[in-house]
């Protein structure tokens, strides 16, 4: 990612390696994401696209969303899968350490905590059952990669929100 300002706008340039793509925003609006912009930063860019006559097309910047933005806003939850066998002594006081090291109380101003579940899994057998409220946790990256750690990055889904579901229920 590049950004080259000018006097009243960003010009933001996306490159893959395999194409480049272009993004403006006026100063102001980027002043409410300008530390977001870091060259090796993941993030997520809501755009509107406009055609540009015998060029590429650009687009205009509507938003801008980091990966943790993203997670308090909509992750549902984060599940665990655990198979009954391989369920340790030394599993379970881990996993509560780290727990407790990442919770967030109803006051905190982190932000609102994401509920954990565990999918626990017995041959045919599946059961999903939602921790209580006082294991909700911050869906960091460091609380994220303790998990992964912990139980094998494959045995951890992050369940997000769907644009569809905020229809539903709100």
């Amino acid at each position: 990612m590049d950004v080259r300002p000018f006097p009243n706008r960003l010009l933001i340039t996306l490159d893959d390696g395999m194409g480049r793509f272009d993004l403006t925003c006026h100063t102001e609006k980027a002043q409410r994401f300008r530390e977001l912009l870091k060259p090796e930063a993941v993030l997520i860019i809501e755009a509107s696209i406009q055609e540009r006559e015998g060029d590429t097309p650009i687009g205009r910047v509507q938003r801008v969303f980091d990966l943790a933005m993203i997670r308090r806003q909509r992750l549902q939850c984060i599940e665990i899968e655990w198979e009954i066998n391989s369920i340790t002594a030394d599993k379970l006081p881990a996993m509560q350490q780290i727990l407790q090291q990442y919770a967030v109380t109803a006051g905190d101003e982190q932000g609102q905590g994401v509920p954990v579940q565990l999918r626990l899994i017995r041959q045919h057998e599946r059961s999903t059952w939602r921790l209580a409220e006082r294991w909700q946790i911050e869906p960091s990256d460091e609380a994220l990669r303790a998990l992964s750690d912990l139980f094998g990055l494959d045995k951890l889904k992050l369940r997000y929100r769907t644009r569809q579901m905020e229809v539903m229920n709100g």
